[in-house]
C-alpha cells in the first residue's frame, strides 16, 4: 500500500468501518443460523452476542474455515451455505462440545445466569 492510500485510510478511520461491517455480517449470520433476531446458545442460554459462535454440530468447523479462509459468514447470509448442520453456542459451550466430540461426555454442565 502506498503512502497516499495509507494516509487516506488512517484519516477516514477505514479499519473501524471494516470492523463495523464485519460485526454486522456476523450478527446476520448468527441470526440466520438461530432462526431468530435474538440468537442464544443452544446449550446454556447465553445471550451475550460477543460470546456467541457458530458451531458445527458434527465437528469439522476448523477444517471448513481453513479451506474457505474468507466468506463463511457471507455464504451463510446469502444462502450459499446451508445452516442445517450448524447451531449457536457460546465460546464456553462450544469448547465443551468440541471436547465431548473428542473424548466423550464430560462430568459437568454449564449454566448461564
Amino acid at each position: 500500500m502506498n503512502r497516499k492510500n495509507k494516509k487516506w485510510r488512517d484519516e477516514n478511520n477505514w479499519s473501524a468501518h471494516l470492523a463495523k461491517q464485519y460485526q454486522e455480517l456476523r450478527l446476520k449470520a448468527l441470526q440466520k443460523v438461530a432462526r431468530s433476531d435474538t440468537p442464544i446458545c443452544v446449550y446454556c442460554g447465553c445471550d451475550d452476542i460477543r460470546l456467541l459462535e457458530i458451531n458445527h454440530i458434527k465437528g469439522g468447523g476448523r477444517k471448513e474455515i481453513a479451506e474457505k479462509k474468507v466468506g463463511f459468514y457471507k455464504d451463510i447470509v446469502s444462502g450459499k451455505r446451508s445452516v442445517e448442520d450448524l447451531n449457536i453456542a457460546c465460546k464456553v459451550s462450544n469448547a465443551k462440545h468440541y471436547l465431548e466430540l473428542k473424548y466423550g461426555l464430560l462430568p459437568f454442565t454449564i449454566k448461564w445466569k
